[in-house]
């Protein structure tokens, strides 16, 4: 699976999300938004959603920080 990367500008941060599954296990989940710079002065925006240990690292930052994020995607075949 390939690793991409992408630099921007974090324009918002949710608090950090938390709870218990069905099957009892604890989760927590925050998500980002992502300012990048685009064609002709154009901004697009990515959403992130970063779970468990790397919450920690996330925490760290505030909005207007300029970060690199890393991240792979995945998709497979869904109702044929």
């Amino acid at each position: 699976m390939a690793l991409f990367y992408q630099k921007g500008i974090i324009s918002d941060m949710s608090e950090v999300q938390s709870g218990t599954s069905l099957s009892g296990r604890e989760w927590q989940r925050m998500s980002l938004i992502l300012e990048i710079p685009g064609f002709q002065g154009s901004i697009y925006k990515m959403a992130f959603q970063v779970s468990g240990e790397k919450i920690d690292e996330v925490s760290l930052f505030n909005r207007g920080d300029k970060v690199q994020v890393g991240f792979s995607v995945y998709a497979r075949e869904w109702n044929g």
